[in-house]
């Protein structure tokens, strides 16, 4: 894969077939697999995997688990033939249904099930069974199922990857702690195709499971009858924590061009007034907009969630709200919505649950037409799968349940590819968040150079979007630097010429 992804390939195949073609040559000539079962490519959009165990596959990778959507997808799944990429058709029929990408009976793969303590079966098991359960504590943070998962499972597969086989963490105090680095994240520093945040999240879980351990050992506490490290490997620890400092930095400083290279592509391809007018002006996104005219007798499950689909992309682009926000808005701050008296012609909701609640409650603005969309919306088109007067959330799976954590998002991505509008992005709310940042920074600077004052104080900015202005610098930030420069040299050329400014 990694061959064909290099210059040398380069423009000879559609990157979309990438994963087609690693499992073409994988296959070959094989109508079946081992099993002597027909093998078949699977019908979920972009995923290109090739099995004849495709409800395993569905479940496992996809979290899919409704017995009939299963069998579905097994019909349509296309049988594979020798050599040959899987035809656009099979994927467009799962498409059309709103199956590809529902979330109705989504939950987050098995991956899960190997931290639960019932199951363990060596020490190193333990150690991370039990760095799982600490990350959900008051001492641990008491972080959420999604992020526990994800630090846990980032310290296991670096464990599996420096030291197959072993039943205990020791292979982390070889090299006086620095066989992490050599072994795994040294070789991928210098592999372009392994993004810095991944480098700096691995490194990060890699810092609090030794935290865990060395803050378990000083208290004495090996769990009941579980495993413990020595005096001597808690030190090496404890070393390897004061120089994680230092790993970040040396990753960061050698990944520089490449974090310079995608700011500049960043930069070149950000979205544009003119994306979002064009959005807006979509027949996708007109259609939606009819159900929300006359919806009774004409609501089905498609409908439903085309309707819904619409109501989080808009609050999404109005005001770049983060889609944790959308998953945990109820009803009742729906209707606790205020108009300021100042400017009446915008609605403000605030959600106290979200990504960055510390930061006071999300705000989330519409206009009134878009107040009355979600008026209808409510009245009309969600009772339709929500039976309980109990289900409070404002956006549910058509199923009438709340979302999972972190599938609401994709929800946005799926109705803009539906649009056609820059097809060559996938497009999700921070790029949104991006977006206006950037244009709020552009807008002000054109507006002080004319008045002597912004047009919006970026307070004002930063409060609407609970981010850090660290945050909107580095990673919303996308100005075009060729304005920069010029603006820059123009100024200069008068300053030495002696016209001043």
């Amino acid at each position: 894969k990694r061959h064909l992804k290099s210059k040398k390939h380069e423009d000879e195949f559609d990157p979309r077939h990438l994963d087609a073609l690693v499992q073409l040559a994988d296959k070959g000539k094989k109508k079946k697999g081992k099993n002597k079962l027909l093998l078949r490519w699977c019908p979920i959009k972009g995923c290109n995997f090739l099995t004849s165990y495709l409800c395993k596959h569905l479940k496992q990778a996809h979290g899919f688990r409704d017995k009939k959507k299963l069998d579905r997808f097994r019909k349509d799944a296309e049988t594979y033939r020798p050599n040959q990429l899987p035809s656009e058709s099979a994927k467009v029929r799962v498409e059309d249904d709103d199956t590809e990408s529902d979330d109705d009976d989504y939950e987050q793969p098995g991956a899960r099930a190997f931290f639960e303590r019932g199951r363990i079966t060596t020490d190193r098991h333990r150690f991370l069974a039990d760095f799982y359960s600490y990350l959900g504590t008051v001492d641990g943070g008491q972080k959420d199922d999604r992020v526990r998962l994800q630090h846990a499972s980032q310290v296991k597969r670096m464990l599996e990857e420096i030291d197959p086989g072993a039943k205990d963490i020791q292979a982390l105090a070889k090299d006086d702690g620095r066989c992490a680095w050599n072994t795994w994240i040294a070789p991928r520093l210098q592999n372009d195709n392994v993004g810095t945040g991944t480098l700096l999240s691995y490194v990060g879980s890699l810092s609090l499971f030794l935290k865990f351990l060395t803050r378990r050992h000083n208290r004495g506490k090996s769990g009941e009858g579980g495993p413990s490290i020595s005096e001597e490997t808690c030190e090496v620890f404890c070393d390897v924590l004061g120089a994680i400092g230092g790993w970040r930095s040396t990753i960061e400083k050698q990944r520089a061009v490449l974090q310079n290279e995608r700011y500049l592509k960043e930069c070149e391809n950000r979205l544009t007034k003119e994306d979002f007018q064009a959005f807006l002006k979509s027949p996708v996104i007109a259609e939606t907009e009819s159900l929300f005219g006359s919806p009774s007798g004409r609501i089905g499950p498609l409908q439903f969630v085309q309707a819904r689909d619409y109501r989080i992309a808009r609050l999404a682009v109005s005001c770049g709200t983060r889609p944790k926000a959308l998953e945990t808005a109820t009803i009742e701050n729906f209707r606790q919505a205020k108009r300021d008296s100042e400017y009446p012609g915008c609605f403000v909701m605030l959600v106290t649950r979200h990504k960055r609640q510390k930061d006071g409650p999300a705000i989330v603005t519409m206009d009134e037409r878009l107040h009355g969309f979600l008026n209808v919306y409510i009245r009309d088109i969600r009772p339709t799968v929500v039976d309980s007067p109990d289900e409070d959330h404002l956006f549910v799976t058509r199923e009438g349940k709340p979302f999972a954590s972190g599938t609401i998002g994709p929800r946005v991505t799926y109705l803009w590819n539906r649009t056609g509008i820059r097809p060559d992005l996938r497009v999700s709310c921070t790029d949104f968040r991006k977006c206006i940042v950037t244009m709020v920074e552009e807008a002000n600077k054109k507006h002080r150079v004319e008045t002597g004052r912004p047009l919006i104080d970026n307070n004002d900015v930063r409060k609407l979007l609970c981010h850090s202005e660290r945050t909107a610098a580095i990673w919303y930030m996308r100005e075009n630097l060729t304005a920069i420069g010029a603006r820059a040299h123009t100024v200069l050329e008068r300053i030495r010429e002696g016209g001043g400014g």
